[in-house]
């Protein structure tokens, strides 16, 4: 058992990010401590900082059967020699205070959260979330590109984060070209009444660092965690996003759009904490009008098509949802079928990627949109959750091993008709050595013989690479295994088990 520590330090007034998991069911007056903010020992503490100072976390979400409560982020600032007053919080995030209070157990920390980047800190105060929903104007108000002027490039910082996350050096790099051919990223975030269900899978580290759970939670559990990985990674990355939830969550909860890394760089962790607060405060109720939000993007896109054309650049549109589209009344029959689709085809010829994260395993929503992948002539991908994505990977390319950044890389559209064959067929050798080459990077693979020419080569320079890299969880045999099964590789490309 270990108490959760200090993930970055910095004297020169970095915010600091938390994560990790409860060892023990709190009992009630932790519960009621965690409703303002879990406080834990600082073990480290930054160059001028008091000895005694405390740090405030805010709880994600935790089940009462289960000792996994998830601790998720705050953000700290202008620490040096002095603490922070004491604010008042609102949806459950404080800055440093004065709490005193028992610290709680932690086991080890979880492989969801990501490090945050080095930004300069806001005013040290919990932001209003009414004032949040004036400034984003409304969830149909204009969206921006970053300055292309600025390429993008893979910093130290970035990298260290990433590998700690599991990234492989060549799966950094793509995230880094990915950026530059897609500047700007939209999220509609499905928060109806059905996400209430619980079917869903929660992603738990345990104790044991090799050991992964998958825990059942609602639907809303599972699109929480994911929307929560990704503001944290638009943060990291300095990619703009921005999110729509499906409904108004209400003016208590926050503002229905909101984004990260939209504005200049030294809002960044104020796009962060609003963005961590509105997922936390929001809950789910209401139906699926996905049609009205794609007729806003589509005009949100065509403001920005002279400049992305002139680019050569497109943007991702993610529609994270759990159901089929409905009308105001919650109907979802043939007309209001008829009428997202018509809304999808408008975006046809337009600079727009998307794709489809689905929250259930209900056979009717699945093959719906499944179906609609077929018919449509739109760059679309479907995805389902980790598991079983990985199980349709496996399916056809056993030799791989589906880790979680591969996931999340499709979830915020990465783009390759590599990653998009994975879950459709075994690949060729000439696939197979494309699809290496992103997952090592080009400066590893320069000099790997072609596998159509010298097989051997090849399997021998890969197994080398393979043995280079950390083993990462395997979501299908569920546990840490290699990015690649060498003897399976072997056997389905080299002509058998032996040579």
């Amino acid at each position: 058992m270990r108490r959760i520590v200090m993930v970055e330090e910095d004297p020169d007034q970095q915010p600091l990010f938390f994560a990790g998991f409860l060892a023990e069911t709190p009992n009630a007056e932790q519960r009621r401590r965690i409703s303002t903010g879990l406080v834990v020992d600082v073990k480290h503490s930054p160059k001028g900082a008091d000895a005694g100072m405390k740090i405030a976390l805010s709880l994600g979400s935790w089940s009462d059967a289960r000792a996994t409560g998830v601790l998720r982020y705050i953000y700290s600032s202008g620490f040096r020699t002095r603490l922070i007053p004491k604010p008042k919080p609102i949806g459950g995030v404080c800055d440093v205070t004065r709490f005193e209070a028992e610290d709680i157990p932690m086991a080890y920390g979880t492989a969801i959260p990501m490090a945050v980047p080095k930004v300069s800190a806001p005013p040290a105060h919990t932001y209003d979330l009414r004032t949040a929903t004036s400034i984003n104007g409304g969830r149909s108000s204009r969206v921006l590109l970053p300055n292309q002027n600025e390429k993008p490039r893979l910093t130290n910082e970035m990298r260290k984060a990433l590998k700690d996350q599991g990234y492989t050096e060549g799966l950094a790099e793509a995230l880094i070209k990915n950026k530059i051919a897609f500047p700007l990223s939209i999220w509609v975030v499905d928060n109806s009444g059905s996400m209430a269900n619980r079917d869903g899978h929660r992603i738990v580290e345990t104790a044991a660092k090799s050991n992964i759970k998958l825990v059942s939670c609602t639907r809303w559990a599972e699109m929480q965690q994911t929307v929560e990985y990704h503001i944290q990674m638009a943060a990291l990355l300095r990619n703009p996003t921005v999110f729509r939830l499906l409904n108004d969550p209400g003016k208590v909860a926050g503002p229905q759009q909101f984004s990260v890394a939209e504005r200049n760089e030294r809002y960044l962790s104020e796009d962060v904490a609003i963005a961590q607060q509105v997922m936390l405060n929001a809950a789910p109720s209401g139906v699926t009008p996905l049609t009205e939000h794609i007729h806003e993007i589509r005009e949100n896109v065509r403001a920005l098509e002279p400049s992305l054309r002139s680019d050569g650049t497109k943007v991702v549109l993610v529609l994270a949802t759990d159901g089929l589209p409905s009308n105001y009344r919650g109907i979802s029959d043939a007309v209001s079928k008829r009428e997202f689709e018509e809304a999808l085809r408008s975006l046809e010829g337009m600079p727009v990627w998307i794709v489809i994260r689905l929250c259930t395993d209900e056979e009717e929503v699945v093959k719906y949109w499944s179906d609609l992948d077929a018919e449509l002539e739109l760059s679309l991908e479907v995805i389902d959750d980790f598991v079983g994505e990985a199980e349709e990977v496996n399916s056809h390319n056993k030799w791989l091993n589906y880790g979680l950044p591969l996931q999340r890389m499709r979830e915020m559209g990465f783009h390759s008709k590599l990653f998009d064959l994975l879950d459709e067929q075994q690949l060729s050798k000439g696939e197979l050595r494309d699809f290496c080459r992103i997952l090592f990077g080009d400066n590893l693979m320069d000099g790997v013989p072609d596998p159509e020419a010298d097989w051997k080569g090849f399997y021998r320079d890969i197994q080398r690479l393979v043995e280079g890299e950390n083993k990462t969880w395997n979501p299908v045999k569920r546990r840490l295994e290699p990015w690649i099964d060498m003897k399976r590789l072997k056997k389905d490309y080299g002509g058998g088990w032996l040579w």
